[in-house]
């Protein structure tokens, strides 16, 4: 074969390698990623359809170097699972898979955070933590999938892709709402004793607000 095919022909064989690396890393959400980010990243899984949305996670949640139930892919596999997911019609009983979070949960009632840990307000998502905290062995997506997916429902309408001045509404809401009131940002019980910053998790969550937007780090009245 002439030395021209065989460079030709090595040429394309990296450019698809190159291709199928990034497809498998365009589901990255960016740096100081916002609440908007998320939903974008959210209505593309919606436009896949169940099946194929179900097999992109599952890929995903294994990671680039298969790390699998400890790394970022699979946080945010997981995250995309309780937004695209329920049981039924049962909004407040979503598809979560995750671990613990450096946040007041003692206090955080899953009918309360139906997101737990993502927060909805106004149909606009925040992550009220980044990181989990895992002990023992965790199984992956696919066998959460394989043993709950003819109990799931798939999300078939898009997200709301909010603006600055519809993330910062949202957001007002939410740190005003009943549910908030009831955080004890220091408490112990069952085992665990912690103390967190309201102040602190607050400017987390301003900081998901697109650019362009005022933002203060006080609770609404």
């Amino acid at each position: 074969m002439p030395k021209a095919v065989l460079t030709s022909l090595a040429f394309c064989f990296v450019m698809i390698q190159a291709l199928a690396v990034r497809a498998s890393e365009s589901f990255a959400l960016p740096e100081n990623a916002t609440c908007a980010d998320l939903a974008i990243l959210a209505n593309r899984f919606v436009d896949m359809g169940r099946d194929r949305a179900i097999a992109e996670l599952e890929k995903l949640s294994d990671g680039p170097n298969g790390e699998g139930g400890f790394g970022a892919s699979r946080q945010l596999a997981d995250r995309l699972c309780a937004i695209l997911f329920a049981y039924g019609n049962d909004s407040h009983r979503r598809f979560l898979t995750g671990g613990f979070f450096m946040l007041p949960f003692l206090t955080m009632r899953r009918d309360d955070w139906p997101y737990y840990p993502l927060a909805e307000s106004d149909g606009v998502f925040f992550a009220l933590a980044d990181g989990e905290v895992l002990a023992g062995f965790r199984f992956g997506l696919k066998y959460d999938f394989d043993s709950q997916g003819s109990k799931i429902v798939f999300r078939k309408d898009h997200l709301k892709v909010p603006s600055p001045q519809d993330a910062s509404l949202a957001l007002d809401r939410l740190i005003g709402s009943d549910v908030w009131k009831k955080i004890k940002w220091e408490d112990s019980g069952n085992g665990s004793k912690y103390s967190y910053s309201e102040k602190g998790e607050i400017a987390i969550l301003r900081g998901q607000i697109p650019r362009g937007a005022n933002q203060s780090t006080d609770p609404a009245p």
